[in-house]
């Protein structure tokens, strides 16, 4: 294909309507010009202002280096070979960027001209797709664009090309068209500070030269009448049984955890997809699992839990009339399907793609790919990324991440059995009034949606970075006593650290029970107090408040009431730690947790010792706890697990019979 050059206003230079290719002033007339238009290539590099690096001859040494020295050379810092490798691209690029130059909106007027785009990806890739025509609509508008693409996928198109063509089955002629091109379409590389990065950014940037415009970088599904009606008739049939919910949507959640590609990036384990559905049965919705294959793979299908009652879990497979005989799924019919539904569960797929096309609220579920490369935002998708998601950031991390931080909702998991069974609880539950009981699900806790920021820190401090260092302390504990719990993140943590202990919970804070009791009430006591030697009620001063960065610093207040102390105060009863054991209905207790803001000294000061085998928690007076330490704890082990006020410590009680681990 060969540059269309056109006049730019200044005399004897032209410019490609095409690439945008300027020429230097010439003798010659604009028709008599032939150079080969680079407007399809793929490996041209235009958008300067991105992070991704120009190539150039410095990567060719740099690749020749590399090859000599059998990669031993490959990653080195600080050598300025990357100083000299990136000179060398600036001074020796292999193509270089558009120059500077009016935009394409003051060219003259271009002709039309017919462009087909082949497109032999799989559905997923087709979505994303929709993000290139939303632009080429948008700033080419003189392009008449046609798209050939795979059965099942062509119907995304609709309304978004001129015709769409089935691979395979419909045929075209090349000749009606002034560029028959198959899209190169490459794994995304990089992180953008101004769009996100999957493959729809990076083929607008590399392969038609347009800047993303983050208006445009959503995708498209039109639903047609016909799709509409087939997936209401099969929801109407597959939930008759199931009482309606009143939203006006059918009583199911359509889920996807089976992708034929990347499998190990992208698939669900089944038995957290087990939990899930369990979820959703006992909140009396119906499950549809989309597998095209025939019969099903899936063992949630083939192997139902005897407690779902028959029709709670359904699968339309490629031989069912949903998808009118095609031998696969219909990328529009899985549109108005999930348009339908109450809620939906997917993976890095296609139909998690689909899903961000509709209004339907939906979970993609993220465990070895990142959503800033592999899905763009959407208000109606909430992504659940892995704690330590920013790993799977490809280019820079930092302008990545910022962006993913601004503009995709998400959660964070640890354990996907715990955190997505939560997370399908709240959405079909829906929130409250009350500020203190809305909750929702972060880092698989039960968490205050006004709070959320300041709960976060607790969670990922206490439960996430294990604070307490409970993975090495080597005892087996019968019975843990979590004195100050907050929300819980102690006790989940000790729970899976020591499955088969009984525990208890005691928190004061009438704000923090509702989560409390949402995170632990499966396996754990709580009891509603602050545990202290000093005489019932006592004034609690509350840190949790409209603004406030710290939930976890409530404290009771002994004698009078400082002036500066502007908190709120609630009246709490109170418990010694001998009340508290009765009960429990423990003759003693294994492990006690103490984090109880200055309580702590009440309870080491009396508590009979005798009845306590290990000690782990927080002070918050150094020297006061060090005196303490001296009088009461000679003989027991001692490690201070973090120094300064406050600080961080164990206590091990070696005549207490403690179950030791091998």
């Amino acid at each position: 294909m060969w540059c269309e050059f056109v006049a730019t206003g200044k005399a004897s230079i032209y410019r490609c309507r095409v690439c945008g290719f300027t020429t230097s002033p010439t003798s010659f007339p604009p028709e008599r010009i032939r150079r080969a238009c680079r407007q399809w290539d793929p490996g041209r590099v235009v958008d300067t202002t991105t992070d991704r690096k120009q190539r150039g001859l410095g990567d060719t040494i740099a690749w020749c280096i590399d090859k000599l020295s059998f990669g031993r050379m490959k990653g080195r810092e600080g050598c300025g070979c990357q100083r000299r490798r990136e000179w060398l691209n600036r001074l020796v690029p292999y193509r270089r960027a558009l120059p500077p130059g009016p935009s394409r909106s003051t060219w003259p007027v271009a002709m039309p001209q017919r462009v087909l785009l082949r497109f032999p990806h799989g559905l997923g890739d087709a979505v994303q797709l929709t993000t290139v025509l939303l632009h080429l609509r948008r700033l080419r508008p003189e392009w008449q664009v046609d798209v050939e693409a795979k059965l099942g996928a062509a119907s995304l198109f609709t309304g978004l090309a001129e015709r769409v063509f089935v691979a395979g089955r419909d045929e075209f002629r090349a000749e009606d068209y002034v560029l028959v091109h198959t899209l190169a379409w490459h794994e995304p590389d990089a992180c953008y500070r101004d769009s996100p990065s999957t493959k729809a950014e990076r083929s607008l940037r590399e392969a038609f030269h347009i800047v993303p415009r983050p208006d445009l970088c959503r995708y498209q599904v039109n639903i047609g009448a016909a799709a509409h009606g087939n997936a209401a008739n099969y929801l109407s049939d597959a939930t008759a049984h199931v009482a309606t919910k009143g939203t006006g949507r059918f009583p199911a959640v359509v889920i996807h955890y089976q992708g034929n590609s990347a499998r190990r990036r992208k698939n669900l384990d089944e038995q957290a997809v087990r939990r899930l559905v369990d979820q959703i049965v006992q909140s009396g919705f119906i499950a549809i699992v989309l597998d095209f294959e025939s019969p099903s793979r899936s063992a949630i299908v083939n192997a139902p839990s005897p407690d779902w009652p028959p029709g709670s879990v359904v699968c339309p497979t490629i031989d069912h009339p949903l998808w009118g005989g095609t031998g696969t799924g219909d990328g529009e019919t899985i549109a108005a399907l999930i348009a339908q539904a109450t809620l939906f569960i997917g993976i890095d797929s296609g139909p998690g793609h689909i899903a961000a096309t509709t209004e339907t609220p939906s979970v993609i579920v993220w465990t070895g790919h990142h959503p800033l490369h592999y899905c763009a935002p959407s208000t109606n998708v909430l992504h659940l990324v892995p704690e330590r998601h920013e790993e799977l950031l490809r280019g820079h991390r930092d302008v990545g991440l910022r962006y993913f931080e601004a503009n995709y909702a998400h959660r964070h998991y640890r354990d996907l059995n715990t955190s997505l069974p939560r997370i399908v609880e709240e959405l079909l539950v829906g929130p409250t009034t009350d500020p203190h009981s809305d909750l929702i699900v972060d880092g698989d806790c039960w968490v205050r949606r006004a709070y959320r920021a300041a709960d976060m820190v607790i969670v990922r401090d206490v439960d996430g970075r294990d604070a307490y260092l409970l993975a090495e302390l080597r005892l087996r504990p019968r019975t843990v006593l979590d004195i100050g719990a907050h929300i819980g993140c102690f006790a989940a943590r000790a729970r899976r650290r020591w499955p088969a202990a009984e525990m208890a919970c005691v928190e004061p804070n009438p704000a923090n029970l509702p989560a409390l009791r949402r995170n632990v009430g499966a396996f754990a006591r709580v009891f509603a107090c602050a545990a202290t030697y000093s005489a019932g009620p006592v004034r609690l001063a509350s840190t949790i408040y409209p603004g406030t960065d710290n939930t976890g610093g409530s404290h009771v207040i002994e004698g009078a009431r400082s002036a500066h102390d502007k908190l709120p105060i609630v009246a709490v009863e109170a418990m010694n730690l001998e009340q508290l054991l009765a009960k429990c209905e423990w003759p003693a207790v294994d492990l006690l947790k103490l984090d109880c803001e200055g309580c702590e000294f009440s309870l080491l000061e009396h508590a009979d010792l005798e009845r306590i085998g290990a000690i782990v928690g927080e002070y918050h007076d150094r020297a006061r706890f060090d005196d303490l330490l001296a009088r009461r704890f000679a003989g027991w082990e001692f490690r201070r697990l973090t120094d300064g006020e406050p600080g961080l410590f164990w206590l091990i009680n070696p005549s207490h019979m403690v179950p030791r681990e091998a």
